[in-house]
């Protein structure tokens, strides 16, 4: 078996910015353009039918098995330091 995993390209953004000496102001966001991509994936071989019920002809499919990305998040935080 063989197989490959598209391609794929995420933006993230990162800012923090310091009002003074003790409060501090930051921002995160992932996958801002809400790209759906995969990170990895499994290809095997299995004699279940799609119906669950087992092949008995020995005759084997290949299935694959995909892991998403992170979906777009954001995270807003305030800080105080003393």
């Amino acid at each position: 078996l063989q197989g490959e995993i598209p391609g794929y390209a995420i933006v993230n953004l990162d800012s923090d910015y310091t009002f003074s000496k003790q409060w501090n102001l930051s921002f995160k966001a992932i996958n801002i353009f809400d790209n759906e991509y995969y990170t990895g994936g499994r290809l095997a071989e299995t004699l279940v039918n799609e119906d669950r019920t087992f092949d008995t002809t020995g005759n084997a499919r290949a299935v694959a098995s995909m892991l998403p990305g992170a979906p777009r998040a954001a995270w807003v935080s305030l800080r105080y330091e003393f």
